[in-house]
């Protein structure tokens, strides 16, 4: 336990390495993929000035 008197203890001083602590993790890798796919998308849809969010909403509008 930490005394008042010592500094925080940090990631580096547990030997905690978030990379490798959330590599295997099948949530952390599903959620990069989709913010991978999300940034696709928006770089395609810049030029129109919309989101890949606001498309998605226009084109369940229009097939609803």
């Amino acid at each position: 336990m930490a005394t008042p008197d010592a500094p925080p203890r940090t990631q580096d001083d547990l030997g905690l390495d978030p990379a490798r602590l959330l590599a295997p993790c099948a949530c952390f890798n599903a959620r990069s993929a989709a913010r991978a796919v999300t940034s696709l998308y928006d770089k395609t849809l810049e030029p129109t000035g919309l989101k890949i969010t606001q498309f998605a909403i226009l084109a369940a509008v229009v097939n609803g």
